[in-house]
């Protein structure tokens, strides 16, 4: 290494030699200064001396090393340990200890007797609730008593005859239809119609000519509702007209072919008058069930809408019904099978 550094530090002193040279140059333009080989030699060996190889090795020399070591020394060490030395572990241990368990478990106790008291009071209302819903079931029997009452105004004659039920009011309409088993009925259960009278027509078997025009009459009353008030519901008076007519007796446009049922939907349609009806296959009929809120039934077991025509109650449903040119229509309430309204049945012979 040493003859290595011997011609770097030539080289090194060539380079000062001549920037010195150089720098003569500069600042003295006038004067020359030309060195002879033996002055160049000399600076040369001025630049190798001992001295300056001492100063590379004191830069290279391996004795500062132990100021990087005191750096990263182990003595340091310690402080990191502290921080996380085992000693703040009892503080964490204290937090956590067994010691309070029992404080948890004595706040834990009083809440289940508590509960159990809740259970037992829950018990003891249930059983309150229980005897006042017993207490209510024994003092309703009093309140379903009270209409038993107005029984004693009526007529006893209306009273016998209101025992009987909506299925027995039904079947005894069907035996009214059924009485003559000699007489030949069709196939919808329709006794033969008395002579003089229009025989039923069915509706499938007609088409109504709307370029054939013609007037008739049309009325809905409920007379006879009037006379038994006491048996409709309160709520449903007010629906009852002061002079029980619904739609007052007038002339009404009707066309070739069209059925009572047919004039009567389209006018309480056009006067804006409730109704509800149901067809019934059996009858091959619309049967009308109620009229301005006004049902069958409403008004006793027997009760319900009839309809006329020229004073007559057909024994056939209104959809059989065809209307002619001048024919009068009148719809009636009963609260007696049609026997209040002026309809005996008279059994064909």
């Amino acid at each position: 290494m040493k003859p290595k550094v011997k011609q770097i530090l030539k080289i090194l002193g060539i380079v000062m030699v001549c920037l010195i040279v150089a720098w003569n140059l500069g600042t003295k333009p006038s004067t020359t200064v030309v060195y002879t080989p033996g002055q160049v030699e000399t600076a040369l060996e001025e630049t190798s001396k001992s001295e300056q190889p001492s100063k590379v090795e004191e830069v290279t020399k391996p004795e500062k090393l132990p100021k990087v070591e005191e750096v990263t020394k182990p003595e340091e060490l310690p402080k990191v340990e502290e921080a996380t030395k085992p000693e703040e572990l009892p503080k964490v241990e204290e937090v956590t200890k067994p010691e309070e368990l029992p404080k948890v478990d004595e706040a834990v106790k009083p809440k289940e007797s508590s509960k159990t008291e809740e259970t037992v009071e829950e018990g003891a209302k249930l059983e309150k609730s229980s005897e006042q819903e017993e207490a209510v079931k024994v003092e309703t029997p009093k309140v379903e008593q009270e209409p038993k009452k107005e029984d004693t105004t009526r007529d006893p004659e209306r009273i016998e005859e209101a025992k009987t039920d909506q299925k027995a009011a039904k079947d005894l309409k069907k035996e009214i239809i059924d009485k003559s088993a000699t007489t030949k009925k069709d196939k919808y259960l329709t006794d033969p119609t008395p002579e003089g009278k229009p025989k039923p027509v069915e509706p499938e078997n007609v088409t109504i000519n709307k370029e054939n025009s013609f007037k008739v009459k049309l009325s809905i009353t409920c007379e006879t509702i009037l006379n038994n008030m006491n048996l409709l519901d309160e709520a449903k008076h007010e629906l009852v007209p002061d002079d029980s007519v619904i739609f007052p007796l007038q002339e009404v446009t009707a066309y070739e072919g069209e059925s009572v049922f047919d004039i009567l939907l389209r006018e309480v349609q056009n006067a804006g008058i409730h109704m509800e009806f149901e067809f019934t296959p059996m009858y091959n009929s619309a049967y009308i069930e109620g009229i301005n809120n006004l049902y069958e039934f409403d008004v006793g077991e027997l009760s319900g809408w009839m309809y006329k025509v020229n004073e007559w109650f057909p024994n056939y449903g209104c959809s059989r019904y065809q209307v002619k040119e001048g024919d009068v229509i009148e719809w009636v309430y009963t609260c007696d099978l049609g026997r209040d309204v002026g309809d005996v049945y008279i059994p064909p012979s």
